[in-house]
């Protein structure tokens, strides 16, 4: 997904449109990952939930870091960058 992503800013410039949408997915990401890994387990499912668990961690700290790298444009490409900006970069 990160790859997916960081592709498609690339070969559209880097709209603006398209990386505000990105980044709403992958914060929708960021936000379900840290809810599978406070899900507390029964005895019934302890194996199951602490396996998905450990898979949601291991898949937040690279989006963490993707996510931290992409908020670098936010001030150029967010919903709150100016216009003038936005012209002298196309």
């Amino acid at each position: 997904l990160v790859k997916k992503v960081s592709r498609a800013l690339r070969d559209c410039g880097g709209a603006s449109s398209e990386y505000q949408g990105a980044i709403v997915e992958l914060e929708n990401l960021q936000r379900t990952l840290q809810h599978l890994g406070s899900i507390e387990p029964t005895e019934d499912n302890i194996n199951h939930v602490n396996a998905i668990r450990g898979m949601a961690l291991a898949c937040q700290l690279p989006l963490q870091d993707f996510l931290t790298k992409l908020y670098k444009y936010e001030t150029a490409l967010g919903p709150w960058a100016s216009q003038s900006f936005l012209h002298r970069t196309a």
